[in-house]
């Protein structure tokens, strides 16, 4: 049995969730895949479903896939044929069966047709009207890339690849002339994408160098990208966003399949596919497939000696005995079609590398090896066809190609196992890698510490220990590195930890041929960390001794010496009250009593041995001093001799730098990547450029730094892959330092004719563009309105319109009782549509931004809230109007079902209730906006009934519908339009209530829960409920500010659902309960503001110091900008005084910057400051921003309303707002107080 919590599960209940929980994180591992790993690990010890056994599995998952399952080496080892080692799953999928046929060319098609991705790569196509002036190429940016709907992973990766200048040059070079014809006819069946995928990258590197225009569009190579992708079953990667390490892993996988395909071409130029057109059918003489084949296509043929593939990237040496299937025992070397293999160029056997075979992912025996019928498809291999000779030259340039892509990309690795002794445990593990692509975790904070773990690891082996090294024969001129920012749960997240790298690092620490050099480093070093962890932990012990009667609270044990010494010393005896203590509350009875402040007890002489404890008590106190200045100082010496322990001359030889990154801001399955490169001149100039899809612009690297680490903010970006390049490696960057004229002349003839194509076409455009701005100066046009005329619609009507409209209001005329399908409606210019649509697309993006799970698209926002009006008032309307139930109404009831469908569009609407308004999207639009045109009610109600369970009711709505689309020229999107953007506007309306709702929950319950008395755990209780509430305000603003300009034009304030006074109130009562735990903490003897870090358990996220006090200033900074320009309305009996509020917060603040607990702790004086300068400094440093809340659930309308009505009441109290404002600041004046006090 095995325990899930308190439930017993058998063996296979917990496979079953185990594979059901794995399959939602890992999209792109088949059942079988997922299972194997499951029962691996269980192996191990029992089968569990516990979070940490998951996460085991997970990690296996995510790794590549080693003969000794070393899941945890540096640089994923991708065999041919294998998905990715991803750091990431970008894109949440529904699972699919690898198993499954490849997704049909009209499966392709019709996701061609639903995205932005255009077919064509010409600038023409995606924008006819565009200003050709502005895409002139400034010559000292990079050429930028469209995105063409949701392409930055590919922009970014594209931008990334070109920035290795050798690396273009070998893709310009290695493929054959007769590639330049289409169709391609001498490359494998099954690398004909592949061969396309190299021609298109070809011409879009050759784009980015050489064109005039300031940014290009890839076009048609995505469309191949994604049908690779999806070759194997996967999910289509148009208009959808990819994992960019995933990709980068498969797209250096197809282009090594294609470079090895044009290899073969050079080397066997007689053969060909024969392409039997009348029966559209390719027959290739290819008769079989390699051993290590997958549907994805097989390796290409190989030389006579067996070299390692440019596609493959991993091997393990091992006789070919030793395995059961070897398909290399006394079998002569032939290629893929059973002939004889092309003989090599070398002459020398000694000149060979050593033959590594190449893993074997086949099932069986060797094909080569199974002889089969001849057909069409299979047809008997061409042994009788002789090669045409190659020349000497030609075997030049295969050769070239390969040491070229073998030097910048290619290197072999070593696993070896030792025991604690240092004795070597079992073979070593050789592997292949092309790219090298360290796949990190971002936990380790830096790169050399996450390059370390990732080296050197300790395993339990039974009884004993392993320890594991994974170490580089040599490294070649180029790495990558993939940081692991994805993070196991029931949902995966993505994570934000800051992650520091260095623009040069030193890689000799990783190259095996060190190993010996290194070892007695390591046990140095591993020494000096035991000590800097002993160090740590006795000033720790120092600084934070428990006391209280629980030890729930720390003291620093100096603090305390000194004040028992000053206490029996009699040092003071007595203080001043404090100027800033509030005034008595207390009654008139107790008003004319005078403070005193306080009076010190005094220790008289007869006090028993007190010279002697004194004498004690200063010892004692200078002992504790000179320890902790000790350990002090032993602590720096120790973190000094880590950073500078592999400062040795010998391991300063593997010099890189950094050359380029990619940077993702938002989740796991969204958001937005762009790309930092650093660009040379070729007179020597440096400079780092940001390169945002067709964007380039240069950046200096400082900020760079600040967006590439990380914050741990869920809003900032981070980087996500890096790219190093050797140092010295002068040939590597060779090509960049040569003017572009050479660099023309040096392209084969095929690219420079598209070259000089694409230049031309670009310069007609242009002269034709000036050509029509010219004519348009002599003859100008009328303007839009003007060509508009009176007859275009308007659907939101003006004031001035309203008493002539009779379509300006909502009472049942002619035209609500007009059926859609019975005239043409007037249709929405092409303007007011583009300005709808960007409109719905920004309300869309801020809707899922905080309310991400309950909506899959727009059209679904917008039925959803169309089938609550069914599925409550409405069906409820139907029926008691019907007088039986809507189940029982029949198709030929005609009478009956004219009635209640016109009926129910008549006057549903007028008999609903006030306090029903909120809850119904569409009479919340005929009610509260009654400018609007009357046929988009119609509509709403039609649509309502369409989409409900109402049998004939909806056949009939349905078929009303699809009149109208058929009666409209642009089939019904006007209307659809409209009501997109109105249900988007409403619903980010009920999100500003929901928030405003969640703030005020949590300040009640802070306020219930503020206590002097509150136990620790309240304590943190109350911390949360804060910052909770400073965050639901923050969105509130957000959401607020965003409707507000987007939807003034309806003149409704209903529509924002709560009014600018409640967001006050939410942002002043939890910003005060802020700064009142802030003061307190200011009081504790603790010079760090510790406490502020803990888990909360409602937003399922860690707080630091930093996060709290960053959400205190972002709603400073607000009430200063409130302060500037008060636009609120009355809610309140008094509203709050924002200015008079910002006053005393900026005194109260200053005062509190200059107690004495205060000025000898950094941290909190810093804290202080950060106020001041947010309530008196205009900044754009504290702007509003996402932040990582409660989970948000949006509930009725009407429900939201009422529940704030209730909270806001309990929010003030019996008193006026400003009353009880005013007492949480005479709170805070208590903690001010009490920081001139000695203790």
């Amino acid at each position: 049995m095995v325990q899930e919590g308190e439930k017993q599960m058998t063996e296979d209940e917990a496979l079953a969730y185990a594979l059901a929980q794995l399959r939602e994180i890992c999209p792109h591992c088949s059942d079988d895949r997922i299972i194997e790993v499951i029962r691996r690990n269980s192996q191990r010890g029992p089968l569990s479903v516990t979070d940490s056994f998951l996460a085991k599995v997970f990690e296996d998952l995510s790794s590549p896939e080693q003969a000794d399952s070393a899941s945890n080496f540096i640089g994923p080892a991708m065999k041919p044929g294998t998905s990715s080692q991803t750091s990431e799953i970008m894109d949440i999928v529904p699972y699919y069966d690898p198993k499954m046929p490849s997704i049909s060319e009209e499966t392709v098609q019709t996701s061609i047709s639903r995205s932005h991705v255009q077919p064509s790569t010409s600038q023409a196509a995606y924008n006819t009207e565009r200003n050709e002036e502005e895409m002139i190429r400034d010559p000292n940016k990079t050429v930028g890339l469209f995105n063409q709907g949701n392409t930055c992973w590919f922009n970014s990766l594209t931008q990334m690849l070109f920035s290795i200048p050798k690396f273009r040059s070998v893709l310009y070079n290695c493929t054959p002339l007769t590639w330049h014809e289409q169709p391609i006819k001498n490359v494998q069946v099954q690398f004909e994408l592949h061969a396309d995928l190299l021609i298109r990258f070809r011409r879009l590197f050759v784009e980015l160098y050489f064109s005039e225009e300031s940014h290009v569009v890839a076009g048609e190579i995505l469309t191949i990208v994604d049908r690779l992708y999806t070759a194997k079953g996967g999910p289509s990667t148009i208009g959808s966003q990819q994992d960019a390490s995933e990709m980068l892993t498969l797209i250096m996988q197809w282009l090594g399949y294609s470079i090895n395909a044009a290899i073969y071409a050079h080397l066997h130029p007689n053969f060909t596919r024969v392409i039997d057109e009348e029966n559209n059918m390719v027959i290739s003489h290819s008769s079989e497939q390699a051993p290590n084949s997958d549907v994805a296509g097989t390796l290409p043929p190989v030389y006579q000696e067996n070299v390692q593939d440019l596609a493959s990237s991993t091997s393990v040496k091992r006789e070919a005995e030793s395995r059961a299937n070897s398909p290399v025992k006394n079998v002569p070397a032939r290629d893929s079609f059973g002939g004889p293999a092309a003989k090599s160029p070398r002459t020398s056997p000694s000149d060979l590398p050593q033959i590594e075979e190449a893993m074997d992912t086949s099932e069986g025996p060797d094909t080569q090896a199974r002889p089969k019928a001849e057909s069409v498809e299979n047809p008997r291999a061409p042994e009788a066809m002789e090669d045409k000779a190659v020349d000497a030259r030609t075997i030049e340039l295969v050769e070239k190609i390969k040491h070229d892509y073998a030097q910048i990309f290619q290197a072999t690795s070593h696993m070896e196992k030792f025991s604690d002794s240092g004795e070597l445990v079992g073979d070593v593990n050789t592997n292949m890698h092309c790219p090298v692509c360290f796949n990190l975790p971002v936990s380790y904070g830096n790169l050399h510490d996450a390059l370390e773990a990732s080296t050197f690891e300790v395993r339990a082996d039974g009884d004993k220990t392993v320890n594991t090294r994974s170490m580089y024969e040599a490294l070649p001129a180029v790495f990558f590195v993939s940081l692991n920012r994805f993070h196991f749960g029931k949902s995966g997240a993505k994570l934000h930890d800051k992650f520091t790298f260095p623009r040069e690092i030193f890689m000799d620490r990783y190259i095996r041929k060190n190993a010996d050099l290194i070892t007695p480093l390591r046990a140095k070093l591993a020494d000096l960390r035991n000590k800097l962890s002993e160090a740590r932990a006795r000033l720790n012990g120092l600084h934070h001794y428990p006391h209280g009667t629980m030890n729930l609270n720390v003291i620093n044990l100096i603090d305390a010496f000194q004040s028992v010494l000053n206490a029996t010393t009699n040092s003071r005896t007595s203080e001043d009250p404090s100027p800033f203590r509030p005034p008595n509350n207390y009654g008139n009875s107790l008003n004319f009593i005078k403070d005193q402040g306080k009076i010190f007890p005094v220790f008289e002489e007869s006090f028993p041995d007190l010279h002697a404890m004194n004498r004690g008590l200063k010892d004692a106190l200078s002992e504790l001093k000179s320890t902790e200045a000790a350990l002090l100082e032993l602590m720096a010496r120790l973190e000094q001799e880590i950073q500078g322990i592999y400062e040795v001359e010998e391991l300063k030889k593997e010099n890189y730098e950094l050359k380029a990154m990619i940077l993702h801001v938002g989740e796991i399955n969204r958001g937005h990547y762009w790309m930092y490169k650093l660009k040379r001149s070729i007179d020597g100039f440096e400079e780092w450029e940001k390169l945002n899809d067709q964007s380039a612009t240069p950046v200096d690297y400082s900020q760079i730094e600040k967006e590439a680490f990380g914050t741990g903010i869920s809003t900032d970006p981070s980087a996500y892959l890096l790219l190093y390049v050797k140092k010295d490696a002068h040939w590597l960057m060779e090509p960049d330092t040569e003017t572009h004229q050479e660099s023309f002349e040096r392209l084969p003839s095929d690219l420079q004719e598209y070259v000089t194509e694409k230049k031309e076409a670009f310069r007609k455009r242009l002269q034709e563009y000036r050509e029509r701005q010219s004519a348009l100066l002599e003859n100008p046009q009328p303007t839009s309105e003007e060509a508009r005329g009176t007859t275009q619609f308007s659907w939101y009507r003006s004031e001035d319109h309203m008493q002539e409209d009779e379509n300006a209001n909502i009472d049942p005329n002619e035209i609500l009782g007009r059926r859609l399908d019975s005239y043409a409606i007037p249709e929405a210019s092409s303007e007011e549509m583009q300005e709808m649509r960007n409109v719905t697309q920004g309300l869309w993006t801020m809707i899922v931004n905080f309310d991400r799970d309950s909506f899959s698209s727009p059209i679904d926002l917008l039925d959803s809230n169309l089938r609550m009006t069914m599925d409550k008032a409405g069906s409820e309307f139907i029926e008691k109007n019907l007088g039986y139930s809507v189940k029982e109404l029949r198709g030929d009831a005609e009478n009956d079902t004219e009635r209640i469908y016109n009926h129910f569009i008549m006057t549903f609407i007028r008999h609903m209730e006030l306090k029903d308004i909120y809850s119904h999207f569409s009479v919340f639009v005929a009610a509260q906006l009654q400018r609007v045109y009357i046929p988009v009610i119609r509509y709403l109600l039609v649509r309502s009934m369409a989409i409900s369970n109402l049998g004939v009711l909806k056949i009939r709505a349905q078929g009303e519908l699809e009149g109208h689309c058929a009666n409209s020229s642009d089939n019904g999107k006007s209307m659809e339009t409209i009501v997109l953007t109105l249900s988007h506007m409403y619903q980010l309306g009920r999100l500003i209530a929901t928030h405003c709702r969640i703030s005020m929950e949590k300040i009640v319950a802070f306020q219930n829960g503020d206590s002097i008395y509150a136990t620790a755990a309240r304590e943190k209780e109350n911390l949360e409920n804060v910052y909770c509430a400073l965050v639901a305000a923050k969105h509130a603003r957000m959401c607020y500010k965003f409707l507000r300009i987007r939807a003034d034009f309806l003149g409704k304030d209903t529509i924002y659902f709560v009014n600018q006074a409640q967001i006050d109130a939410c942002t002043v009562f939890a910003v005060l309960g802020a700064i009142k735990i802030i003061t307190n903490l200011f009081n504790s003897t603790n010079d760090k503001l510790d406490s502020l870090a803990t888990y909360m358990t409602s937003c399922e996220a860690s707080l630091n110091p930093d996060i709290f006090v960053n959400e205190i200033c972002c709603a400073l900074s607000q009430l200063q900008l409130w302060g500037q320009n008060l636009d609120r309305d009355a809610w309140f009996s008094n509203e709050i005084d924002i200015v008079a509020l910002n006053q005393a917060l900026i005194s109260k603040i200053e005062v509190a910057g200059s107690g004495e607990k205060v000025d000898r702790s950094e941290q909190k004086r810093t804290c202080a400051h950060v106020f001041h300068s947010a309530l008196t400094e205009s900044t754009n440093q504290w702007v509003d921003s996402i932040s990582r809340g409660p989970k948000v659930i949006v509930l009725d309308g009407a429900e939201e309303l009422r529940l704030i009505q209730e909270l806001s009441e309990k929010f003030c109290g019996t008193s006026a707002t400003q009353g009880k404002v005013d007492g949480m600041l005479l709170a805070i004046d208590e903690n001010i107080g009490k920081l001139f006090t000695n203790f």
